[in-house]
């Protein structure tokens, strides 16, 4: 008998609704920051979605392609001991960063920017409902 590969469960509506609220919150808090340039939200092929990619103007006057993943969990009472942003962190698998990393290489076949170099980002809600930004979170190859 063969055995069934592993589905992914889909998000329920109200939370792919919370979750776009929630971008929308996270690129507006960005935005506000000096420099930053909204080229992207929800960028999604066959391999994936990018929520948010933007582009920063570095001290050189160049400019960096920033890639966003956002993520926001509630403190869990089956894993009190973790806070939200940890559960977020954990929330992001390897097979999210392989299916991120294919997905920015088709958004990058395409670019016809000026960026010079790019990076991904993560940014973590807290659990007192501020953003905690890491920023170079893995390379982009």
């Amino acid at each position: 008998m063969r055995s069934k590969a592993p589905q992914e469960t889909r998000p329920s509506p109200s939370t792919v609704a919370e979750g776009s609220r929630q971008e929308g919150l996270a690129v507006e808090w960005l935005l506000a920051q000096q420099g930053w340039t909204l080229l992207e939200r929800n960028y999604r092929r066959r391999t994936g979605e990018i929520d948010v990619i933007l582009e920063q103007s570095l001290a050189s006057g160049a400019r960096e392609l920033v890639f966003l993943e956002v993520r926001t969990r509630r403190k869990s009472h089956v894993k009190p001991q973790k806070s939200g942003r940890a559960l977020a962190l954990e929330s992001i698998t390897p097979l999210k960063q392989r299916r991120l990393r294919q997905t920015i290489s088709q958004y990058l076949a395409g670019y016809r920017g000026t960026a010079v170099r790019c990076r991904v980002d993560l940014l973590l809600r807290d659990d007192d409902g501020g953003w905690v930004r890491l920023e170079n979170a893995w390379l982009v190859q």
